[in-house]
């Protein structure tokens, strides 16, 4: 069992970001400077035939394990070449507008995870922000509604927010709310001009309210081989769904859990610790559309058990 579990893990993680745990507002400040961009015109630098595009370059310094950083190499920092149309949003204008926003309205936060992708042609940021005024206990674990914000300042990803919730217990996401499960906001200036913030939040906030009825019957119903073939079906991991069983009996271990893998909330809790912990830190937009994937299944076997 346990080397089927490496195998299909250590094939969801080849190649990884970095993921930064419990970050303080400094860290997450250094992150932020680390990762900045500059957005030059190469006309000059590589000759006419460059006219209308730009250059998009690194102004920080390589972060390791433990924000431990290195320069980089001239080799390392152009990251990408886009046309001179493209809007350049540095990954601390989405952070900090969000964040600006939370205190404006008292709201307490915390950051409990900042994946960091800085790989060749890569500066992509995905955060986590959990909203600790409000939690749920769902077997001795707290659940806490979060707002997941990512960006990329190399033209491979559109900024965006996804309204969720986290699990401290096994650092799990979730998704939650068809409206808001992926808002996606073009890189322009106008960026928070369209984000009517306050009237997101009151609906995430209801909808934070029916995960809660949802996680208690998905303990109650129950899943068989054809749920799992249906999940593949639908676009899930298909190595996660072939060895589900091993895989979530050493997630329970891991865990010190004792759900019931047969349940939907099995499935669901070993399937986001999976995305979450692993697939995010290989691929961003893999892990966010499998996340869709799931919340989709989990709605739908959902309403077949009603």
């Amino acid at each position: 069992m346990e080397k089927t579990y490496s195998k299909v893990f250590k094939a969801a993680t080849h190649n990884m970001s970095q993921c930064y745990r419990d970050v303080e507002p400094q860290s997450l400040s250094d992150i932020l400077e680390a990762t900045k961009v500059t957005c030059n015109s190469l006309v000059s630098e590589f000759g006419p035939q460059y006219y209308g595009f730009k250059a998009i370059k690194r102004a920080g310094y390589k972060l390791g394990e433990n924000l431990m950083y290195d320069t980089f190499s001239p080799t390392e920092e152009v990251v990408t070449i886009v046309k001179n149309r493209y809007e350049l949003l540095q990954h601390q204008q989405l952070v900090y507008n969000v964040i600006k926003v939370l205190e404006k309205n008292h709201i307490n936060y915390s950051i409990p995870k900042v994946y960091v992708d800085q790989r060749p042609r890569r500066n992509r940021l995905y955060m986590n922000i959990s909203l600790d005024d409000i939690k749920i206990d769902v077997d001795g674990s707290d659940i806490t509604p979060t707002i997941d914000l990512y960006n990329s300042t190399d033209a491979t990803l559109s900024c965006g927010i996804i309204f969720g919730a986290y699990r401290a217990k096994c650092e799990n996401g979730m998704m939650i709310g068809e409206t808001y499960e992926m808002t996606r906001i073009i890189h322009t200036p106008l960026l928070f001009t369209k984000l009517n913030f306050n009237l997101i939040y009151d609906d995430v906030m209801k909808k934070f309210g029916d995960l809660a009825e949802a996680i208690q019957k998905m303990q109650t119903v129950y899943i068989n081989e054809n749920h799992l073939r249906q999940l593949q079906k639908m676009g899930f991991n298909s190595m996660f769904v072939k060895h589900y069983n091993d895989i979530e009996e050493s997630y329970m271990l891991n865990n010190n859990e004792s759900v019931n893998k047969n349940t939907l909330w099995g499935l669901y809790s070993t399937a986001t610790n999976f995305l979450t912990n692993y697939l995010m830190k290989k691929d961003f937009i893999s892990a966010m559309n499998q996340q869709r994937v799931l919340y989709q299944f989990q709605n739908k076997i959902l309403e077949e058990a009603a």
